[in-house]
């Protein structure tokens, strides 16, 4: 495994050439969420709040209390918050974030995979809100129940048609930024101010888009802070932690679509700390557990190193 100096050392420099970063990108479009949900699942207690506030001699502002307004355990509303939340998570998988925040940059080749995926849990939606309704009475009456007498500082929803169809799982397709093409801007223009303006607008696009690839590497350095975590501070530790470290180095193998060699090593290291066997560990404070924990955290410093790096660095 290369050390943390090595890394560093190390010249960012991407694997493929420039036509063929190109190619790729003017193989890309975007995709935004535009799914929702309704507003109303809790509520701030204002005259509990006061009470609060009074009691524990605390700044205004700085503590509250809430309420749970509508029961989601063990219904069909709680199962179509689930799934608007999960569509909102999936339509990001392999994807490349933007500088927009909610914006996703997609290769062409993911599209029908991410709106078939899209089509097929809005159409769960739609079945569970058939549910939903159905139950609304119930769900209605237990929320009530559930209050208490703080009923009188909250506003249950009436109409559950109503409040249901606002929830709505849906993303929005664009055309991705593109670096600027001969002939589409430059009538009057001599033929070496066409060259700058057409060579600048490449290098802008590829240097955007090599510094997204910072943003990457950050669903593996969080897989990497909780198996840290879990192998020093003795917390519950099974096989799915290091799994999950193989997955992560997969998806980041997948959009790591400049080829960029520090990235690269990234994935090859993660694929070494996730072949890591949980039987073979032992306890916590074990010399094996500590050799793990630091391989893994080696991984996670370089990680982050490299995000800083590519977070600044241009082609």
């Amino acid at each position: 495994m290369n050390t943390i100096n090595q890394y560093n050392d190390k010249e960012i420099k991407a694997g493929l050439a420039k036509s063929e970063i190109l190619t790729v990108l003017n193989n890309t479009v975007q995709v935004t969420w535009a799914g929702s949900k309704p507003t109303g699942f809790s509520a701030t207690l204002k005259g509990k709040t006061e009470e609060v506030v009074k009691d524990t001699n605390a700044k205004k502002g700085r503590v509250r209390a809430s309420a749970t307004v509508l029961e989601t355990r063990n219904n069909s509303l709680g199962k179509m918050l689930s799934v608007v939340q999960q569509a909102q998570m999936n339509y990001k998988i392999g994807t490349h974030p933007s500088d927009v925040r909610g914006v996703r940059i997609v290769s062409t080749d993911k599209v029908a995979e991410i709106q078939a995926m899209i089509d097929d849990m809005s159409r769960q939606l739609d079945d569970l809100r058939v549910d939903a309704l159905r139950e609304w009475d119930t769900i209605r009456a237990e929320s009530i129940e559930g209050l208490g007498d703080n009923i009188h500082e909250v506003n249950v929803p009436h109409n559950g048609e109503e409040f249901l169809g606002e929830f709505k799982i849906a993303v929005s397709w664009s055309a991705a930024p593109m670096a600027i093409k001969k002939g589409t801007i430059f009538e009057g223009m001599t033929e070496e101010v066409a060259n700058k303006v057409i060579a600048q607008s490449e290098k802008t696009r590829i240097d955007v888009m090599a510094r997204n690839h910072s943003k990457v590497l950050e669903p593996a350095m969080k897989k990497l802070k909780e198996a840290i975590k879990k192998v020093t501070k003795g917390e519950r530790l099974h096989q799915k932690t290091f799994d999950e470290l193989k997955e992560a180095a997969a998806e980041l193998k997948e959009l790591n679509w400049f080829e960029f060699d520090v990235i690269n090593d990234i994935v090859r290291d993660l694929q070494e700390v996730g072949s890591i066997q949980r039987g073979h560990l032992g306890k916590t404070g074990s010399a094996t557990r500590k050799l793990a924990a630091t391989a893994i955290e080696d991984v996670y410093n370089q990680a982050e190193r490299t995000a800083s790096r590519l977070a600044v660095c241009g082609l």
